[in-house]
């Protein structure tokens, strides 16, 4: 099934966003991380680890990327280029 110019675009708008996403990453706990999410945006973070659960824009600020960064390292996940 083709695909139509407009899902095309969609598609490429969406690597492009999810590319932004992995750079912001990598700069571990940026001002551009933060401004890729909406302000009522709510993550859930699958699992039973004390950061599980829906959690807001703010509690992602807060309590998940200190945590969750500390000793990240991502080099290797954006060697992968898995959005090419």
């Amino acid at each position: 099934m083709e695909s139509t110019c407009y899902e095309s675009s969609v598609k490429e708008q969406s690597l492009v966003i999810v590319n932004k996403f992995y750079k912001a990453l990598s700069e571990l706990y940026s001002d551009k991380l933060l401004n890729l999410l909406a302000e009522d945006v709510v993550v859930n973070i699958s699992g039973s680890t004390p950061i599980s659960g829906c959690v807001s824009r703010a509690e992602l600020t807060r309590i998940v990327f200190p945590r969750l960064f500390y000793n990240l390292n991502l080099n290797s996940v954006l060697d992968l280029n898995l959005c090419e």
